[in-house]
């Protein structure tokens, strides 16, 4: 992994040492320490700190866990080291000005939404408002004490809206 990040970061002559590159706890728990200082959340520093390591492994870069895939926490964040490695280097190199800057209104830079995802969403916003409907509707009738109402035919229940009740 770690000639994998070098390369990333574009380390061809550098004087770094070879100890920059090994991944050290206390540099982790300063980060944290860091991170919870600056956190306006919990009372204690054990909740702070659980909070960030939550906030780390489920919100930084949540893309780089596929949809129904499982893998190792030490995957996942090595996946956001080189993800972050990236960007880092980008972000030097066009600040350098040796390489361009991007134009993100360029074609290529645009994000293209197939049917397949389309489709998808609208299935998911449909499906929901039926399941919330149905549910409103359900907990009405209970609400109403409608349901108890049910096996007793009256001259209110017999209507042209319920099919049912023009069988008897």
């Amino acid at each position: 992994m770690t000639a994998r990040l070098r390369r990333l970061c574009g380390t061809t002559r550098t004087t770094l040492t070879s100890s920059f590159w090994q991944p050290r706890s206390e540099m982790q728990d300063d980060a944290i320490r860091y991170l919870t200082n600056h956190l306006q959340y919990g009372t204690n520093q054990e909740d702070k700190c659980a909070y960030v390591r939550y906030l780390l492994t489920t919100e930084l870069l949540p893309h780089v866990k596929f949809a129904g895939e499982t893998v190792p926490l030490e995957v996942l964040n090595a996946r956001r080291t080189m993800l972050m490695a990236a960007m880092i280097r980008r972000l030097l190199l066009t600040y350098c000005k040796k390489i361009p800057l991007d134009d993100r209104d360029a074609y290529p830079n645009k994000r293209v939404v197939t049917t397949g995802a389309l489709l998808t969403h609208l299935f998911r916003q449909l499906f929901q408002k039926v399941c919330n409907d149905t549910r409103n509707e359900f907990v009405q009738e209970v609400n109403n004490d409608a349901w108890k109402k049910a096996g007793q035919p009256t001259t209110s229940t017999r209507s042209s809206k319920c099919p049912r009740s023009r069988e008897r």
